[in-house]
């Protein structure tokens, strides 16, 4: 999955908003924190918190798509 294209999925939820900086994608729900997803190694996030199922499925799905399939920038 791009990263583009993460992000616009995980915006549509609502309440949930995608901050980027160099290294890793900062998931917040409510201004709050929730995921974090790294930019640079596959399969490396972290979960702060229940989040309802979808948000952590599509978080799972981006983190396991290798790095040089989610390039779009």
């Amino acid at each position: 999955m791009k990263t583009s294209e993460f992000i616009r999925k995980v915006e549509m939820l609502g309440v949930t908003t995608v901050e980027k900086d160099k290294t890793m994608l900062h998931i917040k729900r409510h201004g709050i924190e929730a995921a974090n997803v790294s930019l640079e190694k596959t399969s490396y996030f972290q979960i702060c918190g229940k989040l309802p199922r979808r948000l952590l499925n599509l978080i799972v799905d981006y983190a396991v798509t290798d790095i040089s399939e989610r390039d779009d920038d």
